[in-house]
């Protein structure tokens, strides 16, 4: 079975490539026997954070079975992508897609002037993640996307990224039309506990498997291997309902 998650927020600095780090991170921390194979595709390509230099490769040890960087902003991206991962889509085997989109590709890609979205999305098995942070732009960009690909966004889930403030205080997000709307579609709601700033800055795109071994051998000085641990531990559980999601609503019957 192939997922495809497509980890988005529209606007820079919001938190989507740390959330889409912890979702690779999450999967390669699974059991070798239970692991899938995973890939690792990053879209922006002016600064690629997971792909880029210093950050995810090909790792077969570790589940990652590719990484490629893709313009996912204009139609050749989208068939690159369909032609590396549609084989995928009905093999007994489990194999995992983490898309790391770039900021504003909403208005390039997600429009629904680039025909061959929203068949992809459908084909391959996409969910939508959606990296939140207590803007109206931020709402209003993935209403844009509700609008113009409907049954594309009918499904997803949202992360309340805690390092624009604690869950309660994303009240645009918690009281809008628009989460009652999702929700009441299949959406789920989750939260992404912040991260220390300093930590960040010290690990820059260094793959986290990398720097916090699962063996627990200390790569990192000790206070910033103790913070980053407890920090990704937090977020395992959300990751965990990312990875679990059904593009179509199947776990809902479990």
């Amino acid at each position: 079975m192939l997922k495809v998650f497509l980890v988005d927020g529209d606007k820079g600095g919001v938190g989507k490539s740390i959330a889409a780090r912890l979702l690779i991170h999450y999967h390669v921390t699974l059991p070798a026997e239970v692991r899938p194979s995973i890939y690792v595709i990053d879209s922006d390509r002016s600064n690629p954070d997971i792909g880029g230099a210093g950050g995810y490769v090909e790792d077969p040890q570790a589940g990652i079975a590719a990484v490629a960087l893709l313009d996912l902003s204009d139609e050749d991206g989208w068939i690159d992508l369909v032609k590396r991962f549609g084989e995928f889509v009905e093999d007994e085997n489990e194999h995992r897609v983490i898309v790391s989109l770039p900021s504003q590709i909403g208005t390039r890609a997600f429009s629904g002037e680039i025909a061959i979205v929203r068949e992809a999305m459908r084909a391959l098995n996409m969910i939508a993640v959606w990296v939140l942070s207590r803007t109206k732009e931020c709402l209003a960009a993935l209403e844009g996307r509700q609008i113009a690909l409907p049954h594309r966004y009918d499904r997803g889930v949202a992360v309340r990224n805690l390092f624009w403030g604690r869950a309660r205080e994303f009240y645009r997000w918690e009281n809008s039309e628009l989460r009652k709307s999702l929700m009441s579609s299949g959406w789920a709601d989750v939260t992404l506990p912040a991260i220390n700033e300093t930590v960040l800055d010290g690990i820059e795109r260094a793959p986290l498997h990398t720097i916090i071994p699962p063996d627990g051998h200390k790569v990192l000085d000790l206070g910033t291997d103790m913070s980053l641990r407890a920090s990704v531990g937090a977020a395992m559980p959300s990751m965990k309902v990312i990875a679990d999601y059904s593009p179509t609503g199947e776990e809902a019957a479990e």
